[in-house]
């Protein structure tokens, strides 16, 4: 491990006893993610699940899975401020006492990718009013956001048309009591539809301004 994480670390105030634990931890994952050719710096969800699935199979004791997520996380966290990754989405990991994910079933990314093009794609006699068709385009625009930059409703929420910045493929969140502000990139098939639904629209200074964020996204799942 290296001396400036050791450094950061002991800023926050962990022990030389925790610090040698984590170093520890994060040692066998990096191993893990050598084998299966994952880039550490640009791991996903769905490979981070893999993971924990691996450590099940070995049967390893839950508590000790806990321990190693802890450990990640905190090693990202590291990453995050030091700017190499632009998140931590090791913070989405939630396990549960009993050894249950919270969320035990989740999609592959590929998955994900069918979800968002079926979407997009519906066709015209889904829709019977002028008013559903429009706000498709909206309801695009949302998924694509939970779909590639893994965003909460409470995110979305707060987005400004003024933290798109379609020139850079780039889209700022601010920070919120369960993460810190960070700048995503795009994917580019979300720069089309967002640049139509900016012109077409004209929403400001929210990019969705309504009052029930989780009861749109409720309603874009279902």
């Amino acid at each position: 491990m290296n001396n400036n994480f050791d450094t950061w670390r002991r800023k926050y105030g962990y022990s030389e006893k925790s610090i040698k634990g984590h170093n520890h931890h994060i040692k066998l994952f990096k191993s893990w993610c050598s084998n299966q050719n994952i880039n550490l710096e640009s791991i996903n969800y769905s490979q981070l699940l893999q993971f924990i699935d691996s450590e099940r199979e070995r049967s390893i004791l839950n508590q000790s899975i806990i321990n190693k997520i802890n450990a990640i996380r905190i090693y990202f966290d590291y990453l995050q401020e030091s700017g190499i990754v632009g998140q931590n989405i090791v913070r989405r990991i939630r396990i549960r006492q009993s050894g249950k994910k919270v969320l035990p079933e989740t999609l592959t990314s590929q998955q994900l990718e069918n979800v968002y093009q079926n979407f997009v794609n519906l066709p015209e006699w889904e829709y019977y009013h002028q008013r559903e068709k429009e706000l498709h385009k909206r309801n695009v625009i949302v998924l694509g956001f939970l779909v590639y930059q893994g965003l909460t409703s409470g995110d979305i929420a707060k987005l400004e048309v003024s933290h798109i910045n379609l020139m850079e493929g780039k889209i700022y969140i601010p920070s919120s009591r369960k993460s810190s502000a960070r700048t995503l990139k795009l994917q580019a098939n979300q720069i089309l539809p967002i640049q139509t639904y900016l012109e077409e629209f004209t929403p400001k200074p929210y990019l969705f301004p309504i009052k029930k964020h989780t009861g749109m996204i409720t309603g874009i799942i279902r």
